[in-house]
């Protein structure tokens, strides 16, 4: 975000391998950039030359051979499933997300636990999902560390971050101007 605000469309990525892979059943995204991982990578597809080849042995070097080195990946990611991919990037720690459909969505352990769909009978159309609008369910939430806060002398740092987090779009905690509230308390945290 911060390159694309700072340098517009024309950004540079800052290392590479990143990006968007096609799977044998869809799409996920991967990031190796950092040397260790990359190193990682190749040793997973077999490639440990890439380790030592002049083009890849860092991150400039990897972007600056970007294009050469993306072809050769997406041939790899083609050849199994996101799922098999999630598996064998998880057991070397790298960076890795499948890229949900909608039926994926739906069924996600996470998306069900905090109830983030609901299905809902429409004369014309039938049984249609509904997203829940995000502020709806963090309003509670908001007034118990609001609440919380008047009765303590300090809270946790990490409760107004939760606060800052749970007061978006908001941008600040309610009945206060934006960002003071949170900062007084963060003030009081640290000096206390």
């Amino acid at each position: 975000m911060m390159e694309h605000d700072l340098q517009g469309a024309a950004a540079e990525p800052i290392g590479m391998p990143v990006g968007m892979f096609k799977t044998k059943d869809g799409l996920m995204s991967a990031n190796a950039r950092r040397d260790e991982h990359f190193k990682r990578l190749a040793k997973l597809l077999g490639r440990d030359e890439w380790i030592d080849d002049p083009r890849y042995v860092d991150a400039r070097a990897r972007v600056k051979h970007r294009d050469g080195l993306m072809a050769e990946l997406r041939e790899y990611f083609e050849t199994k499933t996101s799922d098999e991919w999630v598996e064998l990037l998880s057991g070397i720690d790298i960076l890795k997300a499948k890229v949900n459909t909608y039926p994926d969505f739906f069924v996600d352990p996470q998306v069900q636990a905090v109830d983030a769909v609901h299905w809902v009978e429409n004369d014309t159309l039938g049984r249609v999902p509904m997203g829940l609008r995000r502020f709806k369910s963090r309003r509670p939430a908001l007034r118990a560390v609001e609440r919380r806060s008047r009765h303590a002398a300090a809270v946790t740092r990490r409760e107004w971050q939760v606060c800052q987090f749970l007061a978006f779009p908001l941008r600040h905690c309610p009945g206060e101007a934006p960002n003071s509230f949170l900062n007084a308390r963060l003030n009081e945290a640290s000096e206390s």
